[in-house]
């Protein structure tokens, strides 16, 4: 009928205790009464409503197909909703390792806890560097400068012939090699009678 109630479409009508089966008599709907309250119009469509007499009414949540109440549908309902950003997506897929998912969340957000991340927590500059070299320690050098990740990049673009350009930085680099992403390749080998999954998640622009 609406998306709305009667009392937001006929402000007009009175406040009182009337309840729906004051409505009803043994045969059904009592129009002459409900047309006292709302227009003939109306009445003919909540006439129109089948209702079981021996059934026990229930609260009806119009957000889900089953009419049941869900906390996620108020939430989606009163939420203010943006674009999900597409590394968020990847990272987060269903077909990555939930582990896997967080460590990569923590990662471009800043959080993994190397060197120059722990002097801006605890304020302090203590002496740094790379376990690999003599450069600082940050999460840029990490897993994008150092020798260690070069070999690491090359190594899996030599395999899945891919063109590697210049990373030019790690909030840069992880959406535009779009790290994580749709699965280049899926393979699998046994060890010890078991099977297991080889996922590479990069798919970089040649």
């Amino acid at each position: 009928m609406s998306d709305t109630t009667l009392a937001d479409q006929f402000p007009q009508l009175p406040h009182s205790s009337i309840q729906v089966h004051d409505f009803f008599d043994d045969i059904g709907c009592n129009i002459d009464r409900l047309i006292q309250i709302v227009p003939l119009t109306m009445a003919e469509q909540i006439r129109s409503i089948p209702i079981n007499p021996h059934v026990d009414d229930q609260i009806v949540w119009t957000d889900t197909s089953d009419g049941r109440f869900v906390t996620k549908s108020a939430w989606q309902l009163v939420r203010t909703g943006s674009t999900i950003q597409a590394v968020y997506r990847m990272i987060w897929s269903s077909i990555i390792p939930t582990t896997v998912s967080f460590f990569c969340w923590r990662l471009w957000q800043g959080l993994i806890p190397v060197d120059v991340v722990i002097q801006r927590r605890i304020e302090s500059h203590m002496a740094s560097r790379c376990q690999c070299c003599s450069a600082i320690e940050t999460i840029q050098h990490l897993f994008i400068d150092s020798p260690t990740a070069d070999t690491v990049w090359r190594h899996f673009a030599d395999i899945f012939y891919i063109t590697l350009r210049p990373l030019e930085g790690f909030q840069y680099s992880l959406p535009d090699l779009e790290i994580l992403g749709s699965v280049c390749q899926h393979g699998t080998y046994t060890h010890d009678h078991s099977s297991i999954d080889i996922m590479v998640f990069m798919d970089c622009e040649e």
